[in-house]
């Protein structure tokens, strides 16, 4: 993850194409979180209804499929938890920085 936000501060020219750059990664790595909980949900609830419905054979594809996608929505919370820590704690790094240089009456 860290090595990531390397490479996007590579392209970012200065502090606040660095903050959008970030910002960006994080709403798209949400949307895809959101994604994966929905459709393994979806799968859970499909593969139920097959089964309830009586055909034997597709109930199985649908479990499997909604642990993948719970599976890939736990990998998306923490990518999301990362660059979260790291948003912050480079606003945390500016903020130190300019109350080190401001001047206090």
């Amino acid at each position: 993850m860290a090595m990531t936000h390397r490479n996007l501060c590579e392209y970012g020219g200065s502090p606040a194409e660095l903050y959008k750059l970030w910002d960006d990664d994080l709403k798209k790595t949400m949307r895809r979180r959101q994604f994966c909980e929905l459709a393994g949900m979806l799968s859970f609830l499909g593969s139920l209804f097959v089964w309830k419905s009586g055909v034997e054979t597709y109930w199985a594809s649908g479990i499997v499929l909604g642990i993948y996608f719970a599976v890939s929505a736990i990998k998306f919370m923490i990518d999301e938890s990362n660059i979260n820590y790291l948003l912050h704690r480079w606003d945390s790094e500016n903020a130190l920085a300019s109350f080190k240089g401001a001047q206090w009456p």
